[in-house]
């Protein structure tokens, strides 16, 4: 779940028509709630899975997410991919 200081100042940009892009949505996301597969990204956020999947492989290509773990989705059942904020993301943000 999106910690309540996360969604306050998401409510507050939107108020200001600065919404966020549906890459810093999703980062955002598996940041405050690690090891949380594609689907669950989807549901959560209401974003549609093809959305999600194309954003998610951005942010894994670029280097801000990486893989936790396979193991099953709880919504779906299947073994998917476990996501968090990687290494590089954290190390960046300590600059």
């Amino acid at each position: 779940m999106i910690k309540e200081t996360s969604y306050v100042a998401y409510q507050e940009l939107k108020k200001e028509g600065k919404e966020l892009s549906q890459k810093t949505k999703i980062f955002l996301y598996v940041k405050e709630n690690p090891n949380v597969s594609r689907t669950q990204i989807a549901k959560a956020l209401n974003l549609r899975i093809n959305a999600v999947t194309g954003r998610v492989n951005l942010l894994l290509n670029q280097g801000y997410l990486e893989v936790a773990e396979i193991s099953p989705c709880p919504i779906t059942g299947k073994k998917v991919e476990k996501l968090r904020v990687s290494n590089y993301s954290i190390k960046k943000a300590e600059r």
